[in-house]
């Protein structure tokens, strides 16, 4: 039995009353989510919290109430509505959901035809062979979305969701275009339902290793960048001047790489370009202008430097929260570079410079790289540090939250709590800030999560449990 429904207190949330489940009225027929279908109760009303709304409003005791899996209000006061589940969070903070802003959680692990090299071809099983050019389309998988790959058996989500992340930015992780990203929820049940938006942004990489010939070298791989998008441009313009009077004209060849990049390429759909440096931010976004594409930069170790010029090109960044570290097994006699140092030093102080420049920007946490991956359960732990070192607390909340919401184009669905978005919400035990502070409670889609429990609440569990005086 879990501990939130044993008597006495709700995991530290207050008393917890369950009330008669009255049946709600007509309109929650419009709000109801298929991801909360058959999972634990669908009505909650969280009082008497202090509720940090992550539009820079902060309601000192507010109720939240919840149904279907949807956001129904967003009130002053502790009394929440007649016949919902009541949770009391008395001396407690409510925060939207958090949202780890890029990585490859729920995806599996690329097949022979997804490593780099020659653009996967029928029955292809062979090493890859040498790329001839830009005609090969070396390591491009544009077609691949992430959306169409997701699976739960992936340890990462619950210790993200443990964290307070209820949401992420999800895109196969091979190739220089690996594919197109997916904005997904990070719950329970059928992976299709937890797609909150399913194709919002191609992802570029510089990926040098395993090729034989071009394009080889970071160089070869920018150049290739170029062609790829001046093609999938081109391409573009040749069916369009098809289609709009195919008489005599030869029919042009379908092609599975560039087809996918036509709304990039015209600037409708954003770009995740890799800028971790201040000489390659800058490269990025100038290269960018060039071909007429909307960057999302990423990497931004060294964006306090670049913060002034991309508040001026009005690019957005996702800030890798792997700060820069020593290597523990590197030789301690040895030399160490002074821009290394000075790199460790400087970048968990960009995203106050970001900030003040007036930049928007998210988080997110690359796996391995540069600094190494530290394990999900760090990002907290490392924005709080970004705060140590200059960032407001409320921007850091809105970096977590509704800036990457809106840089993805899904703040009409997450990012902030106000009626009629998802339900995706936490609950701590202090101000998140605050070394120290617990995270109790995760709701995602509406459904309730524990972060110290293997498995959530479900109606047949969840709906079964009597709190002192509860009724049935």
């Amino acid at each position: 039995m879990s501990s939130l429904f044993r008597r006495g207190a709700v995991r530290g949330l207050g008393p917890l009353v369950v009330l008669v489940l009255a049946g709600g009225p007509a309109e929650a027929a419009q709000l109801s989510s298929r991801a909360v279908a058959d999972a634990g109760p669908r009505e909650w009303a969280i009082t008497g919290g202090m509720v940090h709304r992550g539009d820079g409003t902060v309601i000192a005791e507010g109720t939240v109430v919840l149904r279907d899996g949807l956001i129904v209000s967003v009130d002053e006061g502790s009394a929440g509505p007649a016949g919902v589940f009541r949770l009391d969070a008395s001396g407690k903070h409510v925060y939207p959901g958090f949202v780890t802003a890029l990585g490859d959680l729920g995806l599996r692990g690329g097949s022979a035809a997804e490593r780099p090299g020659r653009a996967a071809r029928p029955g292809a099983g062979a090493p890859p062979t040498p790329s001839r050019g830009p005609e090969d389309r070396p390591g491009t998988f544009s077609w691949q979305l992430a959306a169409d790959s997701l699976t739960l058996d992936d340890d990462r989500i619950a210790a993200r969701r443990t964290a307070g992340f209820t949401s992420a930015v999800s895109v196969p992780s091979r190739g220089i275009v690996s594919g197109r990203a997916a904005f997904v929820n990070l719950g329970a049940g059928d992976p299709r339902d937890l797609v909150v938006g399913g194709d919002q942004a191609v992802m570029v990489r510089l990926e040098t290793l395993g090729f034989r010939s071009f394009p080889g070298s970071a160089m070869g791989v920018i150049a290739y960048i170029r062609q790829l998008f001046l093609d999938a441009a081109h391409y573009d313009e040749v069916w369009r001047l098809y289609e709009e009077d195919p008489t005599g004209l030869a029919r042009p060849r379908h092609d599975r790489a560039l087809a996918p990049l036509v709304l990039a390429a015209a600037g409708e759909q954003p770009v995740l370009l890799p800028a971790n440096l201040d000489k390659e931010i800058r490269r990025m976004v100038r290269l960018a202008a060039e071909l007429g594409l909307r960057p999302i930069l990423y990497g931004g170790h060294e964006a306090a430097p670049a913060a002034g010029f991309l508040a001026d090109a009005g690019v957005p960044i996702l800030v890798d929260l792997n700060w820069p570290q020593a290597d523990p097994d590197a030789d301690p006699e040895a030399r160490v570079p002074l821009r290394e140092l000075r790199l460790r030093d400087a970048a968990p102080a960009g995203p106050a410079a970001l900030a003040a420049a007036g930049v928007q920007f998210g988080f997110y946490r690359g796996e391995s790289g540069r600094s190494g991956g530290r394990g999900s359960g760090d990002d907290l732990a490392a924005v709080r540090t970004a705060v140590e070192r200059g960032l407001d607390r409320e921007a850091a909340l809105t970096a977590l939250t509704s800036a990457p919401a809106e840089i993805f184009g899904v703040a009409d669905r997450v990012g902030t709590l106000a009626a009629g978005k998802i339900a995706n919400l936490l609950i701590t035990d202090g101000d998140i800030f605050d070394e120290g502070t617990r995270i109790e409670a995760v709701f995602v889609d509406g459904v309730i999560h524990y972060p110290d429990s293997a498995a959530s609440e479900t109606d047949d569990d969840a709906g079964a449990r009597e709190a002192p005086g509860g009724n049935r």
